[in-house]
């Protein structure tokens, strides 16, 4: 018996050290062009020309094989459709590997194969545009508006399934740092031939297959014929005022070339037609590798005017507005991208409104205030940044210098009133003032930011440091008494972090620093000692991330001292390649900026007040939300559905007065909360046999919240529903495009029941080809409920006709056909009503001529 105790004792040691003999050959399998990871992949391990063992890859593109040894010359095999078969050796011990896979062409005898205008393969979707393309297609922005599933807003910015990209690239190289609204409108129909749109994008790819990402990027890839060379496009235009009492010349000119290792952009556009020049100045996309924003910016304190749009705003835009960009990056040999970037922006504005607003803040009787403006705002804009950076799978480095300065003078005439007080003991009598207003502010931003990043094996570490200083002197004027002010700013945030990859985990801990010291009127001091510990566990179909940032802040002017910590939890699961489910729960804790304390009081504008009684603010935020997201390419059938919640608890409240007309916002400590919940619904179904595009958003809102008047609590509960369709039908003799938005609000006070406001827009376009002539029609309808008058109904329209030849496109435009010159509206927010008078521009005649070089 003993004996056989021993024998088995043997033969357990003997198994477990065989076992624990085992050599583990694992990596990753990924698209050597776009650096997807490919699932189901083939991996054999082949000995002598033989196979010794098999698996296949994860949704992951992760593979793992256990073998008893590894011999001279054994080889990984690896194969998947559509791909070159890829060998690699392997040498002794064990492995991480990480297989790049090219696509192959093949091809049927005497049989042409051409695949769908949208096609999906793993985390990638590809849009052919040529195919969607068609003669009366100027820009890439046009094409993109037709994509089903893709979308895109007023500022120029895209979405894909509801969920903005978070980088833009053309042929690999973001020429544009993130701001691509004028190079969309500026690449020609012409000259594309496809975007990919890329979920789950990891630009950096030392972090590729090790940290998850839940970016959308977009890549553009040119024709070959458009790539390497330069394009010229140089466009003057006319503006008629009917009846014919004043011209105005305008125009642009630009200069493009696009290539896999260099592009570069230069364009000068003037302009008084009412467009926004500034919108190619928007930052877009927030994952560029050329992007390094740090979210700080210098407080401002005197409210600046700026231009109030509830409608397209190129209708009530009165401007003289010039830029001047120049833009270049290029890829050397080693693989370094070099960017730089100077631009000068300048714009004159003038608009004329008329704003009432009624405050529920004393019992069911309203407090009203009246405001009649006559604004002239001027701007101005240098701005030059560079960036260097370099994306190896060893290696990760970025080099960013920014300088800009920025001036604005805001001129308004003003002629205001106020019914009713809140103060204790004011009458309710009509107060009148007529007063001209003058804000005034400078701002000079200098940022250095500099990150490295090294792999060691399965290990990496990375360092980042940045560095800003503003400087802003700023003025107000009201009727020849003036208010001033100067701010100064430093701030620095610097960090350590480590990462660890296994085979289906990843953890992190960054360590980090931040100090920051405004000056205004005294100084103020802040900084931050940091621990943000990270895990995410890849298994199979679902990647669950962990993560506890842990932070200790001090305000040393105010020797106060907090502990912040922010959990937060994240949960991806895939179902296959077409749907995906994500839910997230988190608690945030924060300190207030020092911005909301610095100043003891200080006038914001000629009638608004602001008193801080130096508590700094805390606030804490819970939020879980749910997302599913399908898209189904071959079929064009795009589809999302979410559901968010958030409660938001501060220590502190603005105490909100109007006396003498004067609104006063004083903020006390108080604790209360605000709630927050969001539903929406997107689906988008193309059928490109009939040049079709659908779209369907769904939303809904309540808000749950309190203001504080008099010390006297008063809560608030608003619901708004909205729905927005979209159909663009495109064949070759016409094109119609339908859009619409209708919502329904609803806000409702302790002491008083708003009523339920309907609105909607319906916009029409119709365009008509003939050969090489495109006739147009637009009409757009607002429905607007106003709160002390009937409804208003506004119909603006527009009428177009472009000649289309080879090189030179002619285009004659009359806008504001029924010479409609004023817009009503009227708005919710908090514990008010707000209704809005706007001074459109009147019938014009826009010409323009566009040359193709």
């Amino acid at each position: 018996m003993t004996n056989m105790r021993m024998m088995l004792t043997l033969l357990y040691l003997a198994c477990a050290f065989a076992a624990r003999a085992q050599v583990a050959v694992q990596g990753t399998v990924r698209d050597s062009v776009t650096h997807e990871r490919l699932e189901l992949a083939s991996v054999t391990v082949m000995r002598h020309g033989k196979p010794l063992t098999f698996t296949k890859t994860d949704g992951q593109g992760r593979f793992r094989l256990s073998m008893k040894s590894i011999e001279k010359g054994d080889v990984l095999s690896v194969t998947y459709l559509g791909y070159r078969k890829c060998t690699v050796a392997l040498g002794t011990g064990e492995k991480d590997l990480l297989v790049e896979m090219s696509p192959s062409e093949f091809a049927l005898k005497e049989i042409l194969v051409r695949g769908g205008p949208v096609t999906g393969k793993a985390d990638t979707v590809t849009y052919d545009l040529s195919r969607f393309a068609d003669q009366r297609d100027n820009s890439l922005k046009d094409i993109l508006k037709k994509l089903p599933g893709v979308a895109i807003d007023k500022s120029g910015g895209i979405s894909v399934n509801g969920k903005a990209i978070t980088r833009f690239t053309v042929e690999g190289l973001d020429l544009t740092g993130g701001r691509y609204g004028k190079l969309n409108e500026t690449l020609k129909a012409k000259d594309v031939k496809s975007a990919e749109v890329i979920k789950h994008d990891q630009p950096v790819k030392a972090l590729q297959g090790k940290v998850f990402s839940d970016d959308v990027a977009m890549n553009i890839k040119l024709k070959d014929g458009a790539k390497d060379k330069f394009m010229f496009t140089l466009s003057p235009a006319a503006l008629l005022h009917l009846p014919l009492k004043e011209t105005a010349a305008g125009g642009k000119a630009d200069a493009l070339q696009i290539g896999k290792k260099r592009q570069q952009m230069y364009d000068v556009e003037y302009d008084r037609t009412g467009s926004d020049l500034s919108m190619s100045h928007h930052q877009l996309s927030s994952s560029s590798l050329s992007l390094q924003r740090s979210g700080i910016t210098a407080p401002q304190w005197f409210n600046l005017p700026s231009l109030d749009a509830p409608i397209d705003d190129h209708r009530l835009r009165f401007n003289n507005s010039h830029d001047w960009n120049f833009r270049h990056v290029r890829k050397n040999e080693k693989g370094e991208e070099t960017r730089l970037y100077a631009g000068y922006l300048h714009t004159t504005e003038n608009q004329t409104t008329s704003r009432s607003a009624h405050y529920y803040i004393d019992g069911r009787q309203p407090v009203t205030t009246t405001e009649d403006q006559s604004l002239h705002l001027s701007k101005d804009r240098l701005r030059m940044d560079y960036n260097r950076n370099l994306n190896e799978e060893k290696k990760y480095g970025n080099h960013y210098i920014l300088a800009e300065a920025s001036q604005a003078d805001g001129r308004a005439m003003l002629n205001g009133s106020a019914t009713g007080s809140t103060a204790p003991g004011e009458e309710g009598d009509a107060k009148n003032s007529r007063l001209s207003q003058r804000v005034k502010s400078s701002e000079i931003h200098l940022q250095h930011t500099f990150s490295r990043m090294f792999v060691y094996d399965r290990h990496l570490l990375s360092l980042h440091s940045n560095a800003e200083f503003f400087h802003s002197p700023s003025r107000l004027e009201v009727d020849g008494s003036e208010y001033k002010l100067t701010s100064t700013l430093w701030h620095t945030k610097n960090d350590l972090e480590w990462v660890g990859n296994r085979s289906f985990t990843s953890t992190s801990l960054k360590a980090g620093v931040e100090a920051e010291h405004l000056n205004v009127n005294g100084g103020n001091t802040h900084f931050s000692l940091c621990a943000v510990p990270y895990h995410e566990i890849r298994k199979g179909a679902a990647t669950w991330r962990f993560r506890m940032p842990v932070a200790w802040e001090r305000y040393a002017d105010h020797a106060r001292s907090f502990l912040n910590v922010s959990p937060s939890m994240r949960l991806n699961v895939k179902k296959g390649n077409r749907a995906e489910w994500y839910l997230y729960a988190l608690m945030s804790q924060n300190s207030g900026s020092l911005s909301s304390f610095a100043l003891d009081n200080y006038r914001c504008d000629y009638r608004t007040t602001v008193l801080n009684n130096g508590v700094i603010p805390r606030t804490t935020l819970f939020a879980a939300g749910i997302d599913y997201n399908y898209k189904r390419p071959v079929m064009e059938w795009f589809w999302v559905l979410g559901a968010h919640y958030s409660r938001s608890r501060f220590n502190t409240m603005q105490d909100f007065q109007i006396k003498d007309g004067e609104y006063r916002y004083r903020t006390v400590e108080r604790n209360h909360a605000n709630d927050v919940f969001n539903a929406r619904c997107e689906m988008s179904k193309g059928w490109y046999s009939l040049r079709l595009k659908t779209r369907l958003a769904l939303g809904y809102q309540g808000v749950k919240g309190q203001q504080l008047s008099g010390n006297r609590p008063i809560g608030f509960r608003s619901h708004s529903v909205s729905t927005s369709p979209e159909i663009v039908f495109s064949p070759s003799w016409c094109d119609v495009t339908y859009s619409s938005s209708f919502s329904v609000s609803r806000l409702n006070t302790d002491d008083v029941d708003l009523q339920t406001l309907w609105n909607w827009r319906q916009s029409l376009s119709l365009t008509m080809t003939f050969g090489k002539m495109d006739c147009s029609l637009s009409a757009v309808h607002y429905h607007n409920e106003l709160q002390s008058a009937p409804p208003l109904n506004t119909l603006l329209a527009d009428a177009s006709v472009v000649w289309r030849m080879k090189k030179l496109r002619l285009s004659a435009e009359l806008r504001n056909l029924f010479n409609h010159r004023n817009y009503i509206v009227t708005s919710y927010s908090g514990v008010g009503s707000h209704t809005g008078h706007y001074h459109l521009r009147p019938r014009e005649i826009f010409l323009k001529a566009q040359f193709s070089l």
